[in-house]
Order: C-alpha cells, then sequence, then structure tokens
C-alpha cells in the first residue's frame, strides 16, 4: 500500500542529495518531496498545506546543540502535526556509542 506521499527534511544539501538517488524510479520521485530546511526554526509560511499523519524523527533530534535548538524542533513538528498524528522518535544515547562500535 505506502505512503500517498512523504516529506523528507535535511538540514544537509548532500543528504539530500543522497536521498533523492536513492529514489530509483519515477513515480517513487513524484510522491516524495525533498526540503532542505533547518528544522530548528520556523517553516516560513509553513510548507506544506496539510499537516502529516505521521512523523519519523530519525537520528534527528539529537542534532540539537542547545535547549532553545530542540524546543524549536518540536515547535516545528508540532506546527505540522493534527489530532491523531503519530511521531516516532529516534534519538541515540551519544554516551553508550562507544559500547556499540567500538567493542573488542
Amino acid at each position: 500500500m505506502g505512503a500517498r506521499e512523504a516529506v523528507g527534511i535535511d538540514i544537509s544539501p548532500a543528504i539530500i542529495d543522497a536521498a533523492q538517488n536513492l529514489s530509483t524510479t519515477d513515480a517513487e520521485r513524484e510522491k516524495i518531496e525533498f526540503v532542505i530546511a533547518d528544522c530548528s526554526q520556523p517553516l516560513l509560511g509553513s510548507l506544506f498545506v496539510e499537516p502529516f499523519d505521521l512523523v519519523i524523527a530519525f537520528c534527528f533530534l539529537n542534532y540539537a546543540t542547545e535547549e532553545a535548538g530542540i524546543f524549536g524542533m518540536w515547535q516545528v513538528i508540532a506546527a505540522n502535526l493534527h489530532s491523531d498524528t503519530k511521531i516516532i522518535a529516534l534519538v541515540p544515547n551519544l554516551e553508550l556509542q562507544d559500547d556499540f562500535f567500538y567493542a573488542d
């Protein structure tokens, strides 16, 4: 079944370019909007007409460098939701990173 449409947002043009290259068919490209934006800042005029049904913040929130940054990220997410939106957020525990990636 899949999503009717999807939006991928990242602050890095290189990440957006890589994501676009992974979309292999014209049909996939037509369903996905790619946006380069700093999601710790309000999205000007809200780029999106309709609120999202699902928000996935995968290794995203951990990029906030200060409290104001993470608050801004949550404000951007909240501004694009409706009352039934589901949010999935994965935030790695960087204190445990060495245990997983550099184990003997």
